[in-house]
This record gives structure tokens, C-alpha cells and sequence, in this order.
């Protein structure tokens, strides 16, 4: 998974939490996000679980961004 986002454009990538099933976390310019989407879609998802419906897709891969954190109000 990592190499594919890698080889289409992320700049880093990820596994993480493989005890409760895993998830990857990869560093990707706005401009990249939807071949790295798309990679990971043709050359993971369509490869390993053939019969996984969009919305199930739409579950498993999905971008987030970065937020501000925890902080604390007074």
C-alpha cells in the first residue's frame, strides 16, 4: 500500500494501528490526492477485494487534513 501511494506522488506514507486492523496515513500535495486515490483504488482495493461495492470503498479510502489539535479553553 505504501509503495503505490509513493509511486503515485505521495511523499510519505504509513501503517499504522495493525493490532485493531491497520490503516494507512500518507503525506500528499493537494494536486496528487486523486492519483493516489485512484492508485490505491485500481492497484489495492480492485486487486485484493474484488467485490467491494463504492460505498464500501467510499468507507475504506478517504482523504482527511490536518486540523489545529487538542487545545484547552479558559
Amino acid at each position: 500500500i505504501c509503495t503505490i501511494a509513493r509511486s503515485a506522488g505521495a511523499f510519505g506514507s504509513r501503517l499504522t494501528g495493525a493490532g485493531w486492523g491497520g490503516c494507512t496515513v500518507h503525506l500528499v500535495s493537494q494536486d496528487k490526492v486523486e492519483s493516489v486515490k485512484q492508485a490505491l483504488a485500481q492497484q489495492y482495493y480492485a486487486q485484493r477485494f474484488p467485490d467491494l461495492l463504492a460505498d464500501q470503498l467510499e468507507n475504506a479510502l478517504f482523504v482527511t487534513a490536518p486540523g489545529r489539535g487538542a487545545c484547552y479553553f479558559a
